[in-house]
């Protein structure tokens, strides 16, 4: 099971960070990502994969990770139409089983 919380954290007195924390209750490996444009993935309702490979949040078993950003995740959010947020999870023996350029056009996801 994976579960997602928003939290708001501070990176430095002068820079605010908003994270969406990526709990990893399974046995298992995973990388996650968000499906937002300005950091190349895209969001519900296109769920088709970049080109490029993006970067991906690597969240070992039974621990967490945070998916970070500086723009907030309201604003990155509504920068997206319609105004939602998809969060992409692979299998982290998929990703190291296979190329990108077979695990986009499978949308092995």
């Amino acid at each position: 099971m994976i579960f997602l919380t928003a939290t708001k954290g501070c990176k430095d007195p002068i820079e605010q960070w908003d994270y969406i924390k990526v709990v990893n209750t399974t046995t298992k490996t995973i990388y996650a990502s968000a499906g937002i444009r300005r950091y190349g993935m895209s969001s519900y309702p296109d769920t088709l994969l970049p080109a490029d490979k993006p970067s991906l949040l690597i969240v070992r078993p039974n621990d967490y990770n945070n998916l970070a950003t500086s723009i907030g995740w309201e604003v990155a959010i509504k920068d997206n139409d319609p105004d939602s947020l998809s969060i992409y999870v692979f299998d982290a023996d998929t990703i190291n089983k296979y190329s990108w350029e077979k695990i986009r056009p499978d949308n092995i996801v």
